[in-house]
């Protein structure tokens, strides 16, 4: 692709990229697809947050979850402490059922950008878990659970009205 072409892209880029921080997340993908198409010929570089929402398109809409850790992941490795690629990457983490992961890749988000409004909406849609009763013992033995459930069961407020 001839270097004239490369402000075209990177505008395509950043009209892609607003269409998914908007939430019109099919025009968004739809856009990315199609830039995909224009540059897989080309040694072009494009920005993190290209691959990172192509990634989470492609994990959300295609349920090609591997796929959309990789390309999340590459996005990553492109910018490190970019807040978007860390973002998709844990909603792509999320769609996959790997917390651990997800919850690091926001904890590493929220590090360079704590006043983030999407990070800090999908860490309370991840939910904090509490440290098991009995730290030594795994989560899910069965000990931990029960004293778990009671613990929640002291914790949680009581209605008046309740029985």
């Amino acid at each position: 692709m001839p270097s004239d072409n490369r402000g075209a892209v990177g505008t395509e880029v950043r009209e892609a990229v607003a269409l998914c921080r908007a939430g019109r997340w099919r025009e968004g993908r739809e856009a990315l697809a199609r830039l995909s198409r224009l540059t897989s010929q080309t040694t072009l570089h494009l920005p993190a947050e290209y691959y990172a929402y192509l990634g989470y398109c492609v994990a959300r809409f295609d349920h090609r979850t591997v796929e959309g850790v990789q390309l999340c992941e590459h996005a990553v490795a492109l910018d490190p402490e970019n807040p978007d690629a860390l973002l998709c990457l844990a909603r792509v983490h999320k769609l996959a059922n790997h917390r651990r992961q997800g919850i690091q890749a926001l904890k590493k988000g929220l590090r360079f950008e704590p006043h983030n409004d999407d990070l800090l909406e999908l860490h309370l849609e991840y939910g904090v878990r509490r440290p098991p009763a009995i730290p030594f013992l795994a989560r899910d033995n069965p000990v931990n659970v029960v004293l778990g459930r009671w613990r929640h069961r002291l914790a949680r407020p009581r209605n008046e009205y309740e029985e």
